[in-house]
């Protein structure tokens, strides 16, 4: 049995990309730049805020780092005051998070949203649950798919790669895993499609939250 289930956070236990889009497409709005549909915003998350708004940019601003960066600015901030605006909790994750946490089994969160949102997320949406521990992006640490914070969350929990599972709904989760020697659960409700997911050969796939649990 594993000891410990890291979860991604936007698509994997919560539908973030209404709120994501709309906090987009204000600052998209704000400098005259074309705004986009949730699609295709849905196809630019995965690797930060920082890296969603640059993937909306028009091409000839998406090298230009100082103008980003005060995008970025404007960003988090309305994003921060709207962050859960249209946000929802996935079919099924609380049962299964309370099942987790009832086996006996730590529970943890490893996001590439800014860190300060993703603890803000966790708390309005699972008061009760209790989480072994929550890290979305800080600095001096990289993100995923790089597995420093995952082996930081493993260290602090005191469990092996072997005793572990990582649950996402990106490439980018399935390589943090991959690359950590951890097993993988790719969902399918979030934002990427069953058949991109199975391309990069998670161990399990998932089509709802209660699958997770044959997995442990």
């Amino acid at each position: 049995m594993k000891k410990l289930v890291v979860f991604d956070l936007d698509g994997t236990l919560l539908d973030t990309i209404d709120d994501l889009a709309h906090s987009c497409d204000e600052i998209m709005k704000r400098h005259a730049h074309p705004r986009h549909s949730n699609d295709e915003y849905r196809s630019y998350v995965g690797n930060g805020v920082r890296k969603l708004l640059e993937r909306s940019l028009p091409e000839e601003y998406k090298n230009d780092s100082p103008y980003i960066d005060a995008l970025l600015a404007e960003f988090l901030e309305y994003y921060h005051n709207h962050i859960a605006d249209h946000t929802t909790i996935y079919d099924g994750i609380v049962e299964a998070l309370e099942t987790i946490s009832s086996m006996g089994i730590n529970i943890a969160v490893l996001s590439n949203k800014y860190h300060a949102g993703t603890v803000k997320l966790i708390k309005t949406f699972f008061p009760h649950i209790t989480f072994a521990d929550v890290r979305g992006q800080m600095d001096g640490v990289a993100i995923k798919p790089s597995i420093e914070a995952l082996v930081s969350i493993m260290e602090k929990c005191g469990v092996s790669a072997s005793e572990t599972l990582f649950v996402g709904d990106t490439a980018v989760d399935i390589h943090t895993a991959q690359n950590a020697g951890v097993d993988v659960v790719a969902v399918c409700w979030g934002f990427r499609d069953e058949s991109v997911l199975k391309a990069e050969n998670p161990t399990y796939i998932a089509h709802r939250a209660a699958d997770i649990l044959d997995y442990l």
